[in-house]
């Protein structure tokens, strides 16, 4: 009787069928990746999108934009602080959040501490670690917890305020007239704008931009980064500025309890010795760019190696104006 060997792979044939299936895997990697990217992206975008919408509502039912942030309250005992993206809330359909704010009193008041802890998925942005996560820090005693966010709202080219003003915060600028805060951009302090102030046209100005936000840890002054805190008052957290193009390798200007060593991983930043931040570009974690959102609710993507000049003159609601320091 004779016996046939049994069929199979020898070592060399195995060896060359892993070796194979490994580069196939190499080679998949990255598609899968970049379509998940993609979709992210996308799925970004569509939520700028629906911020867009809120603010196009907004005007439409009081005929004005909101303002960037609240000014002094009608009693002029506080400045508020209240920002647009927590004044559109309710056209988000987030009205029962928004309800819970006392707007004659200010963000950080002990009346407010919890108001803003909510999450609001609409403000973050898939390709960033921001949902679920929040600020948590201490202020006269109390704590507040405060959810991130991923947008923030343009204020122009170079500064939040005109340096010829003091800060907004002083009682000397209670009384100011609302057009003392134009820094040019789509929003500024105090004052909403009007659509028919956009001269560039609403298709060319941008309203709104990505951040990253700060991770969470905690830093010495016993504060956590305010990077992408959508109901925070300040520079880099509801507000940036186009004095840098997106995603630039410039560091950001902004105190210290912004930057600190987390922060450089996220954003490059340097401590500045002013009263307030001087600066903060918009970034994503998006490869070779970021999402933008313009005045007639369309959304962009800017590429990195966008014109100084162009991306500038998209802040502004008249290109050629250019608003120093």
């Amino acid at each position: 009787m004779k016996f046939r060997g049994l069929g199979g792979f020898t070592l060399v044939e195995l060896l060359v069928v892993i070796a194979i299936i490994a580069i196939l895997v190499a080679l998949l990697l990255p598609a899968v990746q970049a379509a998940r990217e993609a979709s992210r992206r996308i799925q970004c975008s569509n939520n700028q999108k629906q911020v867009g919408l809120a603010l196009l509502n907004f005007e439409h039912h009081y005929k004005r934009l909101p303002p960037g942030h609240m000014g002094w309250n009608e009693s002029g005992t506080a400045w508020l602080g209240h920002t647009a993206l927590f004044i559109v809330l309710p056209f988000l359909e987030q009205g029962i959040m928004e309800s819970q704010l006392d707007y004659e009193r200010r963000w950080i008041d002990n009346a407010n501490a919890d108001v803003a802890s909510g999450q609001v998925p609409t403000y973050q942005c898939a390709s960033d670690n921001a949902r679920g996560r929040e600020l948590r820090n201490v202020h006269y005693g109390r704590a507040f917890h405060h959810s991130r966010s991923n947008y923030v709202v343009s204020y122009g080219t170079t500064s939040i305020w005109p340096r010829s003003v003091q800060s907004p915060q002083l009682p000397s600028s209670r009384n100011l007239p609302d057009d003392s805060w134009n820094t040019g951009g789509a929003f500024s302090m105090t004052r909403g704008r009007k659509l028919r102030e956009f001269q560039d046209g609403l298709s060319n100005t941008v309203w709104v931009s990505e951040l990253r936000t700060d991770p969470d840890g905690i830093i010495a002054q016993g504060e956590n980064g305010r990077r992408g805190i959508w109901a925070w008052p300040f520079m880099g957290s509801a507000i940036y500025l186009h004095l840098n193009t997106p995603n630039t390798s410039v560091p950001d200007g902004i105190q210290s309890y912004m930057c600190f060593f987390e922060s450089n991983a996220v954003a490059p930043c340097t401590i500045v010795g002013a009263e307030i931040d001087t600066h903060v570009a918009a970034r994503s974690n998006h490869p070779g760019g970021l999402n933008s959102l313009f005045g007639d609710g369309h959304v962009a993507f800017i590429d990195d190696g966008i014109d100084l000049f162009v991306w500038q003159a998209m802040a502004t609601v008249n290109g050629s104006e250019v608003i120093s320091n």
